[in-house]
């Protein structure tokens, strides 16, 4: 598994005390800082800009580090992001071949219906909320679930005004068929900091990703991929 941030703090907060508890598990878990956070190389940001494409880049390099473990299972790769560590981390899943599962919580549909809340509820202008020009947009998350038929588990809480309900419930209707799925509605959770539906609902968020990769990931419960695949 491994964890990325959303665009605050760093991978010696809350990633810790996931990564304790799914491995104890059994899981390997991976957390690490985008360029510019923590103890990451330097990186010049504007704090308007909501993302920067060059984290995609970044995910990329550590999930091809994370394949080269000896203790890491073909096939048994799950990514996990929060806010905007969630739709890059869908963003990532769905374009990297040796990610296998992704686990989002308050996951937004796309920029055009993230911004103007996010507007409201920060009351910041649209010139204070800014997308990168070469950012693939395409690729949020609305866009690609009719097309993304890898396990996806969603966490969300029922108050959060920036990522509501119905952006996880668009995402997940959207979904194929045959695309494994879960959606966790969080009571008296919002968005993040302390009322965040992962912090909330820890126990039973580590015990559900858990057993919902375990049933999802075939190399986790005794199947392996074929030559083929």
């Amino acid at each position: 598994m491994i964890i990325c941030n959303g665009d605050a703090g760093n991978m010696s907060y809350f990633q810790l005390y996931l990564a304790k508890n799914w491995t104890s598990r059994g899981f390997n878990v991976v957390t690490f800082d985008w360029r510019g956070f923590g103890k990451s190389s330097p990186f010049a940001m504007d704090r308007n800009y909501l993302c920067y494409t060059e984290m995609l880049e970044d995910y990329r390099a550590v999930i091809r580090k994370t394949s080269e473990q000896e203790e890491v299972l073909d096939g048994a790769t799950a990514i996990v992001g929060w806010s905007t560590g969630a739709y890059l981390s869908m963003i990532t899943a769905h374009t990297d071949n040796l990610v296998n599962a992704f686990i989002g919580r308050s996951l937004p549909t796309d920029f055009d219906d993230f911004i103007p809340l996010v507007m409201q509820y920060k009351n910041k202008t649209r010139n204070e909320l800014l997308v990168p020009d070469d950012f693939p947009t395409e690729l949020m998350p609305v866009h690609i679930a009719p097309e993304f038929e890898k396990p996806l588990f969603l966490i969300v809480g029922e108050n959060d005004f920036r990522t509501p309900v119905w952006m996880s419930r668009k995402i997940i209707e959207s979904l194929p068929e045959t695309t494994p799925k879960e959606l966790m509605i969080v009571e008296n959770a919002a968005h993040g900091g302390k009322e965040d539906p992962m912090l909330i609902a820890f126990d039973d968020f580590i015990k559900r990703t858990s057993d919902f990769l375990m049933a999802n990931l075939r190399p986790l419960h005794g199947e392996q991929p074929s030559a083929a695949e």
